[in-house]
């Protein structure tokens, strides 16, 4: 009715039977987790009135194929379409002044920071040139994602960007990396390797736990810090070279990498290390 003016946090939470919604021009906020776990929700269109959109709003939505955002929508909470593994296509209205849709992935106006790409969109997947930031959640539980081409624009990768791509097997890393910030690549069972370039400085707090395939890592010179769990469980890991620049590898980074045999440490000084950072590494040669 045109009373309603907003939809409640958890409004139709878990409302398993509902195959569509029509949201009136009176409501001008959606909620955190309004239509969380709406399995049979099909597609959104969300009605030039609303300004806000909740974090989570359209979690666990695994029905949901295609969203429509309206005009007047300002602010996006964190991780809206979180788990929405069907979704095809995130459509903006052209006169929106915040973000813009590029066939069919979701980015800030200015094409500066990619914000959500539809799992079912493409297996692969160049970013556009230009883009910055790589946002929160961004290809999280991508799961038909296979390769991702990213520009030499890109400087910081936010949380869980890439997190649960199972399938993510090639990724080039931008000459202009700078952070790859907590679990970026957790549970990227599928990619082998990670060349990372000169000039990155921080990998956070696990940011490749869980990533099995992963061979061999090199951490370039540039890098200081080893966030805690950073390469924890990469159980196929074998080889490890440590930049000069590393002063802290944080706790249980490379934990669980029983398979690791030979572990190049270039640093200067001997880095401060957080406890049980080689955990359960038993047969690696160290060469200093």
């Amino acid at each position: 009715p045109d009373s309603v003016t907003a939809i409640d946090d958890y409004a139709f939470f878990n409302c398993d039977s509902l195959t569509s919604v029509t949201i009136g021009d009176s409501v001008t906020a959606i909620g955190d987790s309004a239509f969380r776990s709406c399995g049979s929700l099909t597609s959104i269109t969300i009605p030039n009135s609303v300004t806000s959109i909740g974090d989570n709003a359209f979690y666990y939505c695994l029905s949901l194929e295609t969203v429509k955002i309206g005009s007047g929508v300002a602010t996006l909470g964190v991780s809206p379409f979180y788990r929405c593994t069907a979704l095809k296509s995130i459509e903006v209205d052209g006169a929106n002044a915040n973000f813009a849709s590029v066939d069919g992935v979701l980015y800030s106006k200015d094409n500066k920071t990619l914000l959500a790409y539809p799992n079912k969109k493409a297996a692969t997947y160049d970013i556009l040139d230009g883009v910055t930031t790589i946002g929160e959640y961004a290809f999280c539980y991508c799961t038909d994602v296979t390769a991702v081409t990213m520009p030499n624009t890109v400087t910081e990768l936010k949380k869980e960007s890439f997190s649960n791509c199972s399938a993510l097997a090639s990724l080039n890393f931008s000459t202009a990396l700078v952070s790859i910030n907590e679990k970026s690549f957790y549970y990227c069972e599928a990619l082998k390797e990670a060349k990372l370039p000169e000039g990155l400085i921080f990998i956070g707090n696990m940011a490749f736990n869980k990533a099995t395939s992963l061979t061999e890592v090199v951490i370039p010179n540039s890098v200081t810090t080893l966030d805690e769990k950073a390469f924890q469980n990469c159980s196929a890991l074998a080889d490890v070279t440590i930049g000069t620049g590393v002063t802290e590898i944080g706790k249980s980074a490379f934990y669980g990498c029983k398979k690791l045999t030979h572990l190049f440490v270039l640093p200067k000084a001997t880095p401060s290390t957080g406890t049980g950072a080689f955990g359960s590494v038993t047969n690696a040669s160290v060469v200093l």
